[in-house]
């Protein structure tokens, strides 16, 4: 049986990001770090049980910036961000 790991949320911008989610709901996601030599930085919240949420964001102080979120790339993360279209809110 598949168990859920974590969750992925993607932002243009991770500071802003962490503002917005701890604004809504409290709660201040950790920083995770960068993913090196991938343009990205990640913060995160635990749900328990080894379950959570990963935000993730382009790294400004590392090349290529966000390559992983450009609509032409071929990473899967960036097929799924611009193939689907997503409301999130926060009840």
């Amino acid at each position: 049986m598949s168990e859920l790991d974590h969750i992925v949320l993607a932002a243009p911008d991770l500071d802003e990001a962490k503002r917005s989610f701890n604004d809504q709901t409290g709660v201040m996601p950790m920083d995770g770090g960068p993913h090196e030599n991938l343009g990205t930085r990640n913060a995160l919240v635990s749900f328990g049980d080894g379950v959570y949420l990963e935000i993730i964001a382009p790294d400004p102080e590392q090349p290529p910036y966000g390559q992983y979120f450009e609509p032409n790339s071929k990473s899967p993360v960036a097929r799924f961000l611009f193939d689907c279209e997503l409301e999130i809110s926060i009840c």
